[in-house]
């Protein structure tokens, strides 16, 4: 739905049809909006076209639960299965947490630090950092090791945040991450 005037209307999406279940949804810097859908992959839709990503190819083929933009530009798509998939471009690589292990654990957040680390929430597994291809725990993280991590923002004033199951931490000089006090 879009809110214009304070009224709201239903965005037709890919041949006219709608689905019922949208995930999760955002606009990316290029003003294109990406729409995750329930069952039906993901859409983009920009000046009045669409371009679909099916589940299962090019994308995993679990629901997507978060969508990212990073940075550089680069589209990630968080899924219910644990695993993360990277567009750049047209080519789509999946890195999946624990590779072998079935889960329906959803990824819940994913952050791209001014570093380049990325970060990733996924349900009751913590805050995880992507390196070589991997997810891995965060060392520096091990109070909320078996947390949800819903969010990760960089303040304005520099400070990175995030908020989890046990309240909103703050990341240190030292990359330790600290209960914050702030409510």
């Amino acid at each position: 739905y879009r809110l214009t005037d304070r009224r709201a209307s239903l965005l037709p999406l890919e041949y006219g049809a709608t689905e019922t279940l949208v995930s999760t949804l955002m606009q990316g810097r290029d003003g294109a909006l990406w729409i995750g859908k329930w069952n039906k992959g993901v859409d983009r839709i920009q000046n009045g076209v669409t371009t679909h990503y099916n589940p299962g190819a090019p994308l995993s083929p679990d629901p997507v639960t978060v969508i990212y933009e990073s940075p550089d530009g680069t589209m990630w798509f968080g899924n219910r299965g644990s695993s993360l998939d990277r567009l750049e471009g047209t080519n789509v690589t999946r890195i999946v947490y624990q590779s072998g292990v079935l889960t329906s654990r959803a990824v819940t957040t994913i952050y791209q630090d001014t570093d380049g680390e990325v970060l990733v929430g996924i349900s009751r597994r913590g805050l995880l950092r992507l390196s070589g291809g991997q997810l891995t725990p965060v060392p520096e993280a091990k109070e909320i090791a078996d947390d949800t991590v819903w969010t990760i923002k960089r303040t304005r004033d520099g400070r990175l945040l995030m908020g989890t199951d046990k309240g909103l931490y703050q990341r240190s000089a030292d990359r330790t991450w600290k209960r914050s006090e702030e409510h």
